[in-house]
């Protein structure tokens, strides 16, 4: 016989329980095919369907109640769906924003997958149904910086072409107005100076005596 002393199973959690939907600080602790996986040469994991393949990474939850609990998360970055990769890439640009990936020298992310081992993020965990099985398991649906400040990817922005310099309201107003027409003071003529009459001019018009 043996004793197990005074253990409160309660408290006990096993990897086939479900973690709570919530906010939990992880890190990556895994990532890339297994030995035993069919794998393509990039270490990805060949899908059951054989139409493509993922990269699956696993997250180890570091603080809180569920500290040392796994949770794998799976990017369709090779399929023949496109918008199964365009939705893979988006989470994975979202993951590396989180860790705060240096876009500016490093666009194309890195070289190998464990460059972003051990760095510690926030996931959103939920609680989804399985398609295949209809039984509920994790899933992780959203990666954030820790503090909630994650680093952007720069977006590039086109110069503007053939745009014309911003005019301001009032200088608008001004432009728009007629010009006005500068005219010359016409020049009034002067009255002749009356010349003194002489004495037959005076005598003009009187009646003779």
């Amino acid at each position: 016989m043996a004793l197990l002393g005074d253990i409160n199973f309660n408290e006990v959690h096993t990897n086939d329980e479900l973690i709570p939907a919530g906010e939990y600080q992880a890190i990556i602790v895994a990532s890339g095919a297994k030995p035993e996986d069919p794998q393509t040469a990039e270490g990805f994991v060949i899908s059951r369907t054989g139409k493509g393949a993922y990269l699956p990474m696993t997250f180890e939850i570091c603080e809180g109640e569920f500290k040392g609990r796994q949770i794998r998360k799976n990017f369709n970055l090779m399929n023949n769906n496109p918008d199964a990769v365009r939705i893979a890439r988006g989470e994975m640009k979202q993951l590396l924003m989180a860790l705060n990936w240096d876009f500016v020298n490093r666009p194309t992310g890195p070289k190998e997958t464990n460059e972003i081992h051990m760095i510690p993020l926030v996931i959103k965990v939920t609680q989804e149904e399985n398609k295949q099985t209809g039984d509920l398991q994790n899933n992780i649906k959203k990666f954030i910086a820790p503090g909630g400040v994650a680093t952007a990817a720069p977006q590039a922005v086109a110069a503007p072409i053939g745009t014309a310099p911003m005019v301001k309201p009032w200088q608008r107003k001004a432009e728009n107005k007629p010009a006005a027409v500068v005219t010359q003071p016409t020049e009034v003529p002067k009255p002749a100076e009356e010349q003194p009459k002489t004495e037959a001019q005076q005598n003009d018009g009187k009646p003779e005596a």
